[in-house]
């Protein structure tokens, strides 16, 4: 008889009189039910294991989904923050044709090679993180602001130089009077020959001020034969002014000059047959006619 055909009996007896009862009980059916308790033992454990991976998995889920909805959200923003930087650069692209316009300065040639920017299409899927068409936009939106601030740089900078210029030309009248000779030839009024006048000469009362028409720097302050006391200032880019017969002088050589700052007064030192001041306005060491920046009289 093998292992297998062995076989036990369990014998039952009741306490009281009563009837015995006996089973017999196979080696095969006790392997049976061991078999049987292990598999449902396995299924139990593999059961659990499944539940709680299960669990875990839905808490990544709940944690990846709360982190979708907030890059949607963020997504949302970021959409909303492009919108409104492509306004504002839309609003500087139109301010620095403006100043281009008003100032007379041309538009630069060098643009930004992405043209226009258009807005996010409505048919946008929003749940989408910063997409490869959002990229694109913000990316055009970087090259464009490069662009406008170019050409904002560029238009500040020739805006300061026109400035400087313009500060540097002699526009304004040195002194409130009236023009008693002007620019060119004319009879010289203490000996009567017929001589090249390099100024203006212009009637004021003795003692009146001589602003400065322009910024620049001292040159000269002194006394000059035939001119009595003279300040010389030399201006930018080639120009240089001569105020001459003053009667006194308010400023040393050297000494930074603003416009409308004074300079001296009118007076009759050296050759004058009067109070008046004598006014040059000179171009590379040329005598030009002052009248060409002054414009009309200051008073007459």
């Amino acid at each position: 008889m093998g292992p297998r055909d062995r076989s036990f009996t369990v014998i039952v007896a009741p306490n009281s009189p009563g009837r015995v009862r006996q089973f017999r009980i196979s080696m095969r059916r006790i392997y049976g039910v061991i078999f049987v308790a292990i598999i449902l033992s396995l299924l139990t454990c593999y059961g659990v294991f499944t539940y709680f991976h299960l669990v875990a998995k839905m808490m990544d889920f709940e944690g990846i989904l709360a982190r979708h909805n907030a890059l949607k959200e963020q997504n949302l923003q970021y959409r909303d923050k492009t919108r409104q930087l492509d306004d504002k650069l839309s609003q500087i692209e139109m301010i620095t044709r403006t100043i281009s316009r008003l100032t007379g300065i041309a538009p630069d040639t060098v643009r930004s090679t992405t043209g226009g920017i258009g807005g996010f299409s409505a048919n946008t899927q929003t749940a989408k993180d910063l997409t490869a068409e959002n990229l694109s936009h913000l990316n055009g939106l970087i090259q464009k602001s490069g662009g406008i601030q170019q050409e904002v740089v560029r238009l500040k900078d020739i805006a300061l130089e026109q400035n400087l210029y313009l500060s540097s030309l002699p526009t304004a009248w040195p002194v409130l009077g009236y023009i008693s000779s002007e620019f060119g030839y004319r009879p010289d009024p203490v000996n009567g020959q017929r001589e090249m006048h390099e100024g203006l000469d212009i009637s004021a009362p003795l003692g009146t001020k001589v602003i400065a028409p322009a910024d620049g720097a001292v040159l000269f302050a002194g006394a000059q034969r035939g001119y009595g006391y003279v300040v010389i200032i030399a201006h930018k880019y080639g120009i240089a002014t001569r105020y001459a017969h003053l009667s006194a002088m308010s400023v040393r050589v050297g000494q930074r000059i603003h416009k409308n700052d004074i300079i001296g007064y009118v007076g009759s030192t050296g050759k004058a047959t009067g109070p008046h001041l004598h006014f040059e306005v000179h171009m590379e060491n040329r005598p030009v006619n002052p009248l060409r920046f002054l414009g009309q009289p200051a008073a007459s």
